[in-house]
C-alpha cells in the first residue's frame, strides 16, 4: 500500500480520522489550516472515543488487494 505503481502514499491521521493520502495530495493539503481542512484522500476509517478503530467501507477496494481470503459485504451492511 506504501509503494503502488501510481507513486508514493502514505497514511495520515487526521481529527480521529485515518487518510490513505498520494505524497501530492498530502504537500497540497499541507498549505491549507488544519481547521479548514477536511477530508483528503481515502478515508480508511476512524478512532471511537474509545479508542478502538474501525474500517470504513471506502478501504475494502484497497484491503482487497492484499487479502488472501475474501469477505463479501451485504448491501444492509454498507449503511
Amino acid at each position: 500500500l506504501l509503494d503502488p505503481p501510481n507513486g508514493p502514499h502514505c497514511f495520515r491521521l487526521h481529527r480521529d480520522r485515518v487518510f490513505y493520502v498520494s505524497d501530492l495530495q498530502m504537500r497540497s493539503a499541507a498549505a491549507l489550516p488544519r481547521d479548514q481542512l477536511v477530508g483528503m484522500g481515502v478515508t480508511f476509517g476512524k478512532f471511537t472515543k474509545s479508542k478502538k478503530f474501525r474500517l470504513h467501507v471506502t478501504c475494502l477496494d484497497y484491503i482487497a488487494q492484499l487479502a488472501p481470503y475474501k469477505v463479501w459485504v451485504k448491501p444492509s451492511a454498507e449503511q
